[in-house]
């Protein structure tokens, strides 16, 4: 892109924050995420207010008007009430200090601040919340942002909110519930399956006659296949629990490797590691599981590893 064509793109792009109403100050745009136009801008221009005046701009004026309007104030003190955080000057000056730093400055004081966006400031400093904010503050701020339409997920809501719901309701999920509001709806991941939920689905499945092969459940949802092994240990003690009739024959035990071994064996079949482990993988896998090694194995079924070993040909011939 030529040098005419950034200064073209940087100019339309303040233009723009202009049309938008946001401030144009260097400090604001910095603090706003403009931070990589406010860098192309003085490259290109040499500083910022050479960038604004070829935007047709006064950078003086600019410099000199305040961002912290009173219309702003007053909509930065109301959104404080929606998100259900505090009003008393204690708390706005720890969580917000240039509003009220800035709010004290165009009225006068916090108090006329409050006053000029509707409150009374004695009952304000009377509701000033120790702590977590109650059930019903927590309620009723939920139902205001839902009326004024704002999202509802757990990562933007204000910070006492959150630590507000987890403390009184145990969840955000639950504290929208109690407001009656639909948690998945309002982004919330799907509520685990409880092992009581677990074995309900499972009895429903066995009772209808539907599958209940792993392989068919986890194409259906993998949650729940994820919480019954969660809850149970494993799919077939799930299916178990449940009472659900299922075969047990084909899971490997110690006995059933034994048994494998010496068929193996009567079939003129390798028996080294190595063979074992080309052919028969699963079986080298349970014997290191339930006898330890594969040593072990065919001493159990009655056999000396170092004469399977002797006899074992070699790799490749």
């Amino acid at each position: 892109m030529s040098d005419q064509a950034t200064r073209a793109r940087i100019v339309a792009r303040i233009l723009a924050r202009r049309r938008q109403g946001r401030p144009l100050n260097y400090k604001a745009r910095v603090r706003g995420g403009d931070e990589a136009v406010v860098r192309a801008a003085v490259g290109c221009f040499g500083s910022w207010d050479a960038a604004l005046r070829a935007a047709g701009f006064d950078s003086a004026a600019i410099r000199l008007r305040h961002p912290w309007s009173r219309r702003r104030l007053l909509e930065a003190i109301a959104r404080r009430v929606r998100d259900g955080k505090p009003l008393n000057a204690a708390a706005v000056f720890r969580e917000e200090g240039e509003l009220y730093q800035t709010a004290c400055l165009r009225f006068g004081s916090w108090d006329r601040a409050l006053r000029a966006a509707g409150h009374d400031p004695a009952r304000i400093r009377l509701k000033a919340p120790r702590g977590h904010p109650s059930r019903d503050e927590i309620v009723a701020a939920i139902r205001r942002r839902r009326r004024a339409g704002e999202p509802l997920g757990y990562s933007g809501m204000p910070h006492s909110l959150r630590r507000g719901a987890d403390r009184r309701f145990g969840s955000w999920r639950a504290a929208l519930e109690a407001a009656g509001v639909d948690p998945e709806s309002a982004g919330c991941r799907p509520r685990p399956w409880t092992r009581k939920e677990v074995l309900a689905l499972l009895r429903k499945r066995r009772d209808s006659g539907a599958s209940l092969r792993r392989s068919d459940l986890l194409s259906w949802s993998s949650r729940f296949v994820d919480a019954a092994v969660r809850h149970f240990g494993s799919w077939l003690e799930a299916l178990e629990a449940a009472d659900v009739p299922c075969e047990r024959a084909n899971r490997w035990n110690r006995r059933r490797v034994v048994r494998e071994i010496r068929r193996l064996r009567a079939a003129g079949r390798p028996l080294n590691s190595y063979a074992v482990q080309k052919h028969s993988r699963r079986l080298w896998h349970a014997a290191w599981f339930h006898l330890g090694s594969w040593d072990a194995a065919l001493r159990a079924a009655g056999l000396d590893p170092a004469l399977i070993r002797k006899k074992s040909p070699r790799r490749g011939a």
